[in-house]
């Protein structure tokens, strides 16, 4: 039950996110265009990576250690102090280190790109770890949603005109650094303060294995952004925004069908720590099978509904837009097993470490041979190629604790679902944009659910076990 209610609270956080996101696209897509929205992306991708270096691993290790003593409340007070002293330390780095990059950037963009400090200052407060290794995201979720939908709202009353991109970035940025400062706010509950431990003690316990973190984090950013950052230097910052605005369409996609997998890391490293071999084999098949029936569905949606999507979501500046998507969403299907998760609770950040230098060396190499002939779409192959090679690796590292017989039958039905599907509803067309996006959205769907039932038992049970709390609810 712990399990659900996380996943529906991480679920509302992360919902809200995306359906503020769908909501403002359509107003700033037109009235800044690809060019300037270019801009906002190239900056968003390099201060990424600056942020990660600013956690340093902190998201997975202190998720795991505050897993461990969230039971005895001295050994929590300590945890928690060491990690959020690590944290603060790295952050100030990292503030610092991209302030050097402004000054050494000559492209005329720095003022923008000096706004993004507040994207560093959002995740130096973020404590996303303490709550998810105590497995409660309960107290921050309202607030955080509610913190959200007012920087949504405030984007519709105060951006205006075109050279208003600052306002842009001040109230996207500044609206993710005042939502995290409400997780300070329950921390007392929990029973701990806020306290800071000895810089060096806490760099002599915590460094190495949070490097071992650390190192993963940084190549799995490097995939997301380095597209971004060389279409920004190797082409036009007008592609940039065609590729990052079609590929955060993308990552929406992946962001759900991800919080079952982010939920259950916790879960996942507690079982195996323990030694609870058999309870691991049960929720790792029930996260495999649930993570992938909702991608592939998800995926499906997307890819009948693209054309009409890019559309009502972009301007005309965006041409090309859902040709890209339905090209990077099979990346939804790749993702849905959730192996990186997998592999991080068990402990194999080594092997996961190397499969994800190889895939960024690849994406790397891919990208600067390709985009300066295609743009948009040689980031497009290139992503898609290296996410391929990527789950395959993670495949190789955990072929001892996949089931792979339970996945085949599972991937095959579902494959031939999707595939029928999207092929008969991209022939259907009606006289209005909305009435085709509705309708192939609405026949994917009970078509996909209706058959989903009939042939998986997993899915029949979860419905009836669904009905059964709604009648027990209604009593």
């Amino acid at each position: 039950m712990r399990v659900l209610k996380n996943a529906l609270y991480l679920g509302a956080m992360q919902l809200s996110n995306i359906l503020v996101a769908l909501i403002v696209t359509p107003y700033i897509t037109r009235i800044f265009g690809s060019q300037l929205l270019g801009i906002n992306s190239f900056a968003l991708a390099v201060v990424t990576n600056f942020s990660i270096f600013g956690l340093f691993g902190i998201t997975l290790y202190g998720l795991r250690e505050i897993a461990k003593v969230r039971d005895n409340s001295t050994l929590l007070q300590q945890t928690f102090s060491r990690c959020i002293t690590f944290q603060l330390f790295f952050s100030t780095l990292a503030l610092l280190g991209y302030l050097v990059w402004i000054l050494t950037t000559n492209d005329g963009y720095a003022p923008y790109y000096l706004l993004f400090t507040l994207y560093l200052l959002g995740t130096a407060t973020d404590l996303t770890w303490f709550y998810g290794g105590l497995e409660r995201f309960d107290r921050v979720a309202i607030r955080t949603v509610l913190m959200r939908v007012l920087g949504g709202l405030l984007v519709f009353v105060v951006v205006r005109r075109a050279d208003q991109l600052y306002l842009l970035i001040l109230i996207q940025q500044g609206s993710v650094f005042l939502s995290n400062l409400f997780y300070w706010l329950p921390l007392r509950r929990y029973g701990v303060k806020v306290s800071l431990h000895p810089l060096r003690r806490t760099l002599q316990k915590m460094f190495t294995p949070s490097l071992l973190l650390f190192l993963p984090i940084v190549f799995t950013t490097l995939l997301l952004t380095i597209d971004r950052i060389l279409l920004g230097y190797l082409s036009t910052k007008q592609e940039v925004a065609i590729y990052d605005y079609t590929a955060r369409l993308v990552r929406i996609a992946i962001i759900v069908v991800s919080v079952l997998g982010n939920v259950l890391l916790p879960r996942f490293a507690y079982l195996w720590s323990n030694n609870q071999r058999d309870e691991f084999n049960t929720t790792l098949r029930k996260q495999q099978f649930y993570s992938l029936f909702s991608s592939a569905l998800i995926a499906g949606l997307l890819f009948v509904t693209a054309t009409e999507v890019c559309a009502l979501l972009f301007g005309d500046t965006f041409q090309g837009a859902s040709q890209l998507l339905r090209f990077l969403i099979f990346t939804v299907c790749l993702t849905g097993l959730a192996l990186y998760h997998v592999g991080m609770a068990v402990g194999r950040e080594k092997q996961i470490l190397r499969a994800l230098i190889v895939a960024t060396l690849c994406n790397t190499v891919c990208n600067v041979i390709l985009i300066p002939h295609y743009g948009s779409w040689g980031a497009a192959v290139s992503y898609v190629a290296t996410e391929l090679l990527l789950q395959l690796y993670y495949m190789f590292i955990l072929r001892d604790l996949l089931p792979f017989r339970y996945l085949l039958r599972i991937l095959l039905p579902l494959a031939l679902i999707v595939a029928v599907g999207c092929y008969l509803l991209t022939m259907l067309h009606t006289t209005s944009l909305i009435a085709d996006l509705l309708l192939r959205a609405c026949l994917f769907g009970l078509g996909y659910l209706a058959l989903g039932v009939l042939l998986f038992p997993e899915a029949r049970e979860f419905l009836c076990s669904l009905l059964k709390r709604l009648r027990e609810n209604e009593k």
